[in-house]
């Protein structure tokens, strides 16, 4: 959705809990999203609030799956997550998660996440991978959402630019009264 804003507050203090902020253009208005409402769906996409935070890797017992495995042309480590608190679970709304992150590019190139509940899981895939000044960016990442084996549905972000480097950013940038006003 065009001129969407996001911001997301990610507090490194224990206890402090991360804010997180959405301009929708429709309604010419920032809402905030409660910290109960990380599990649902972005805008209605297959990616949620969650899948769009920082995490605090400290919550998670995790594990290396596979030390080498390849993903397309990426040589890659295959790592779980899984969260330890029930009360985790239900923020981000997963049971595990796989990772499976590109060693070159420092990356995660896909991923598949356990709904809670069992019975669904989501996949997560990015592609056309570029070098933005000293790190990579997906430029197209997909989400889909499966039950078994039957699609449920589907979401396509595909990015269009990014300046890793921009010169004219401050912390004034980051703040719930700047999402309204576009980029």
């Amino acid at each position: 959705m065009r001129n969407t804003g996001f911001l997301s507050i990610d507090y490194q203090a224990a206890g402090r809990a991360d804010e997180q902020w959405l301009y929708l253009p429709k309604l010419h208005r920032v809402t905030r999203v409660p910290s109960s409402g990380k599990a649902d769906s972005f805008v209605g996409s297959d990616f949620s609030i969650s899948d769009l935070s920082a995490k605090d890797a400290d919550s998670y017992d995790v594990k290396l799956v596979e030390a080498s495995v390849t993903v397309g042309d990426e040589n890659c480590w295959l790592i779980e997550a899984t969260p330890r608190t029930a009360a985790l679970k239900e923020e981000t709304g997963y049971e595990r998660t796989q990772i499976w992150v590109s060693k070159s590019k420092q990356l995660p190139v896909q991923l598949k996440a356990w709904l809670l509940g069992g019975k669904k899981a989501k996949y997560f895939k990015a592609t056309d991978l570029r070098k933005d000044g000293a790190s990579f960016t997906a430029y197209r990442m997909q989400m889909r959402t499966l039950e078994g084996s039957d699609l449920l549905s589907e979401t396509l972000l595909e990015v269009l630019s990014v300046d890793n480097e921009a010169k004219d950013i401050n912390d004034s940038d980051f703040a719930q009264q700047r999402l309204d006003q576009g980029i």
